[in-house]
């Protein structure tokens, strides 16, 4: 019995000791990184993750408190990740900074205006000065009162162009009603403005500071003749302001392209993945097969290109093979337009959402579509349509619609 005793107590001794050679080499091994795991929050180190959550992104953050940590203990290897930061604030619900107390995110002020104004038009009154933020960090804080103002000024120039469309007649439309009649994107259009191709005025008022088009809906009926007859070509050629901007940008764009500075596509000869070494990035094959890299995504998503993917940084990268991509390359080249499959076309998306878009309402209700842009922007008869942005798009609910309906007493054609 007693040599049993001293064999356990050997066995328990031994057994002690492992544990706490083991527990030793487990904290040498894992270092600073889990400092979270080995050191108490105080209160100085709380306070510099109030201070600074959602002022500097999670890297510097870290830094910040580890710093802290750092005169407290004495320790130069003591340190907190930004995980841990993170996880500090969820658990105590620490708010992230968002202004002072009559500030708000750029992009929170776009939202409470209802998906009425998109992101890029305000982001061009801030980049010409005439609507004044304050940058902290990444983001930028405007001011709600200077908003509010700068929103009632916009309202009142939407309406006083309406006024000048309405004095008209129908014979003067806005720039978006004659690309929606010449059905052309606006670079184009604008183009033929400039150069008088289409008759248009540009109105030098409003918060724009380059003023806004007015339209000459027979000039507009015109063009579209000439195009539909298969003249546009000697159509353009009678007028000359075109055909010396024509000349002048071809000239430019043959120089670009002998210099090699456009449409240089990558071979796929060098594997460029770091996340994915021997695998070309998604960048490399939206080059060489001459489309965006949200086309590539898309047909990642659709399953018709196979690609592996890691998490990395808190977001997925993605590579693809050296042998998928150059058949995903071939699939292209060999029948063209096949890249339309990998671009989405939204308003097929909206209408399969069951949303309806600015065009519908203005078949709907008999209406121009600049109508139908002023009741969701303005209103009308003390209403306005709810309506919110679909990437470039403004869309409308069905449910919000018939609300605006009946309120405005909006039914049928020719109504408003």
């Amino acid at each position: 019995m007693i040599n049993r005793w001293r064999c356990l107590k050997i066995i328990l001794v031994a057994f002690v000791g492992c544990k706490v050679n083991l527990n030793t080499l487990i904290a040498k091994t894992v270092g600073p990184e889990t400092g979270h795991q080995r050191w108490d929050w105080s209160a100085a180190q709380e306070a510099e993750l109030r201070r600074w959550y959602g002022r500097v992104n999670l890297e510097t953050l870290a830094e910040r408190v580890s710093a802290v940590l750092q005169r407290e203990t004495g320790v130069a290897e003591a340190a907190r990740t930004g995980v841990a930061c993170q996880v500090r604030a969820f658990q105590y619900a620490i708010p992230a900074y968002k202004g002072e107390a009559d500030e708000m995110y750029l992009s929170e002020a776009v939202a409470q205006t209802n998906g009425l104004i998109c992101f890029s038009l305000l982001w061009r009154f801030v980049r010409e000065g005439r609507l004044q933020t304050r940058k902290e960090g990444k983001q930028r804080y405007i001011s709600r009162s200077d908003f509010a103002r700068w929103l009632v000024d916009y309202r009142e120039v939407l309406l006083t162009q309406e006024e000048a469309l309405e004095a008209t007649e129908g014979q003067v439309i806005s720039k978006q009603e004659g690309m929606i009649l010449c059905g052309l994107g606006e670079t184009h259009f604008v183009r033929y403005l400039k150069t008088g191709v289409i008759q248009a005025w540009r109105v030098p008022f409003g918060l724009d500071q380059h003023g806004f088009w007015l339209v000459n809906r027979k000039s507009g009926l015109a063009f579209c003749e000439a195009r539909a007859s298969g003249e546009l070509r000697r159509y353009l050629d009678e007028r000359k302001t075109y055909v010396v901007l024509r000349t002048r940008l071809t000239a430019e764009i043959r120089d670009l392209r002998r210099a090699g500075r456009i449409e240089r596509r990558d071979p796929l000869t060098e594997p460029a993945s770091k996340y994915h070494p021997g695998c070309f990035t998604v960048a490399q094959v939206a080059s060489h097969v001459g489309l965006r890299t949200e086309g590539i995504y898309q047909a990642i998503r659709l399953e018709r290109l196979r690609a592996v993917r890691i998490l990395s940084g808190g977001r997925w990268r993605y590579a693809i093979e050296p042998a998928l991509a150059r058949a995903f390359a071939v699939d292209v080249v060999e029948h063209p337009g096949s890249y339309k499959r990998y671009l989405p076309n939204q308003r097929r998306q909206i209408a399969s959402a069951g949303l309806l878009t600015i065009a519908d309402l203005a078949e709907r209700w008999a209406r121009s579509p600049h109508r139908v842009r002023y009741y969701a922007r303005v209103g009308y008869r003390g209403r306005r349509l709810q309506g919110r942005l679909w990437g470039q798009h403004l869309v409308f609910e069905e449910g919000d619609v018939i609300e605006f309906e009946t309120a405005a007493g909006l039914r049928g054609a020719g109504a408003g």
